[in-house]
């Protein structure tokens, strides 16, 4: 059960996470909820008990929540509205095979800390792509301009994102 808490969390904080970035930007609201889903995936392989990883798998939940409630909005900037139906599919593509994969594999882990500090990692890297990615210092400046060098790049970025956030 404690393993599913971040899907609770999702549930929970998914109206919330729309009307923060409603209210303060979806750039700073999602990136301040991937920052805090790094810090808790770290912070899971301090617990000591079931109630400190109940805490750290539910504040794991609030960066996939951030993003997933503000997904159409982030991509709403990188694609025309006659593409959004194709980039949201690709969205949610990429995010159910991150949870295929991450139920296939976690048997060839060999302890539970194992399988927490190589998500960890994986979730330090993509977090760092996807704020990146968001707030525009890598692929936003490109896009914007019109300039059509990385959209072919966009599906399997996207992809790539989405499977690495939900790899927890």
């Amino acid at each position: 059960m404690v393993l599913q808490v971040s899907f609770l969390t999702n549930a929970i904080l998914g109206v919330p996470a729309g009307i923060l970035a409603d209210r303060f930007g979806v750039k700073s609201v999602v990136a301040a909820g991937l920052v805090l889903t790094v810090i808790s995936s770290f912070g899971r392989l301090t617990a000591s008990s079931f109630g400190i990883l109940f805490v750290w798998m539910f504040i794991l939940g609030v960066g996939p929540a951030f993003l997933n409630a503000n997904a159409a909005k982030i991509l709403g900037d990188w694609f025309p509205p006659q593409q959004m139906g194709m980039a949201m599919g690709i969205y949610i593509a990429g995010a159910n095979t991150g949870i295929t994969i991450a139920l296939a594999t976690s048997a060839f882990f060999s302890s539970l800390k194992g399988a927490f500090m190589t998500s960890a990692v994986i979730i330090l890297v993509a977090s760092s792509l996807t704020i990146s990615f968001i707030i525009g210092t890598i692929i936003g400046p490109i896009i914007s301009e019109k300039v059509g060098l990385m959209k072919p790049f966009l599906a399997p970025i996207a992809i790539i994102a989405a499977i690495c956030s939900y790899l927890a």
